[in-house]
């Protein structure tokens, strides 16, 4: 008849057994090997290292980010930006710099201009963007600077942020554990009443 009860005594100390384990993981002001002030003092340099050098792969592709610039999508969002200053050198500093320019040509002639200078920029421009791009991944170590970043964030914030989805999914957890309880329960039951 006991044995029957096997199942649920399990599942209540699996419960029992993660509810003490969490309270004692998220312990504030504990330094033992169990805690998670422990875990992330002992491992933040590693998995600041690992996710450094993932986003620095994946996230920071210098492939696809020159790809990204070179392409005719910039080259339009940029073009009102490049026709403005054009509009604002031909109208107001070449008449300021090159007063005799300014009295040959009228608005057909710097119509003109302005058409040849855009051609040329429009031309000049997806260049000019795979070098930046070409320059800044050259110089810019996006997995270092993420490492580096992260191995700055202090510990406390590290802990608090951690502790606080491990408390909200604490419960599931606990879950789990009288899950897992109850399983080993059970197969223990079945296997006493096999052989007894």
């Amino acid at each position: 008849m006991l044995f029957f009860l096997l199942p649920f005594l399990a599942a209540g100390t699996g419960w029992l057994l993660l509810l003490i384990a969490l309270k004692v993981f998220l312990a504030q002001n504990r330094t033992s090997k169990w805690s998670l002030n422990y875990f992330i003092r002992k491992n933040k340099p590693a998995l600041a290292e690992e996710i450094g050098n993932y986003a620095g792969t994946h996230v920071w592709d210098t492939a696809s980010l020159t790809e990204n610039l070179s392409g005719s999508r910039v080259s339009e969002a940029l073009r009102p930006f490049m026709e403005q200053h054009i509009n604002h050198f031909l109208e107001v500093k070449l008449v300021e710099q090159f007063p005799v320019i300014a009295m040959l040509g009228g608005t057909k002639i710097t119509g003109q201009i302005k058409e040849s200078l855009m051609a040329e920029l429009e031309i000049l421009l997806p260049g000019m963007l795979q070098q930046i791009a070409g320059l800044l991944s050259a110089k810019t170590n996006a997995g270092k600077l993420i490492t580096e970043k992260i191995k700055e964030i202090p510990e406390e914030r590290l802990r608090g942020a951690l502790g606080r989805k491990l408390e909200s999914n604490s419960g599931k957890i606990r879950l789990a554990g009288a899950a897992f309880g109850f399983l080993v329960g059970l197969v223990l039951m079945l296997f006493l009443l096999l052989f007894s």
